[in-house]
């Protein structure tokens, strides 16, 4: 069985299902795989409407035809270097969309910002920020990733993020497959907030 999701947000979410002993003695032929893929061009919603995972954790609208329940709603926040002012900074943006929902916030507010530069995920990201090289706006699971050369910063009226996991109904038909979707169901309560 495959799991799948944007990376930080998949993690976070297998993490439960480790711990859920339940699906483990109910299915001890449950193996699950758990993969990272970026949220573009359909991403993780995509996946599963091909049959390429059996259930994805996702940025919510998913695809429509897929049985979908909400997990959490998560607010951006902005990283910026330790050491340095944001202002004078390019904005760093990422290949998903997410960064996306930055733009849209950033033109909503008339902010211009200085140059952008797009790296391919949200560790590169971090990484630029800590070197000095800029700063970003990124959900907060992302974030929590940041080492300590990095600021995270709360957002006046921030763009938010609702996460979901998503199936199949024909996936949902397989025993392995409704039992690890009821699991994150039941999970989706006790995933970790990160503080700013």
């Amino acid at each position: 069985m495959s799991s799948a999701g944007p990376p930080g947000l998949v993690e976070e979410v297998a993490e439960g299902l480790v711990e859920s002993q339940q699906v483990q003695r109910q299915h001890p032929e449950l193996s699950l795989h758990v993969q990272a893929i970026a949220e573009v061009d359909g991403g993780v919603g995509r996946a599963v409407v091909t049959g390429m995972v059996d259930i994805g954790i996702t940025s919510l609208p998913a695809p429509d035809g897929l049985v979908v329940v909400p997990l959490f709603e998560e607010r951006y926040v902005r990283v910026e270097p330790s050491a340095a002012a944001a202002g004078e900074l390019p904005l760093i943006l990422w290949h998903e969309d997410c960064s996306k929902k930055a733009i849209s916030w950033l033109e909503r507010g008339d902010a211009t910002p200085a140059a952008s530069l797009a790296l391919d995920d949200d560790l590169a990201v971090l990484a630029h920020v800590g070197r000095g090289l800029g700063y970003s706006l990124m959900p907060r699971l992302s974030a929590a990733m940041a080492a300590g050369d990095v600021r995270v910063v709360p957002l006046d009226d921030a763009p938010v993020r609702q996460v979901g996991a998503c199936v199949s109904p024909a996936g949902l038909r397989r025993a392995n497959v409704r039992a690890v979707f009821e699991a994150i169901k039941a999970h989706a309560g006790r995933i970790a907030q990160p503080s700013v």
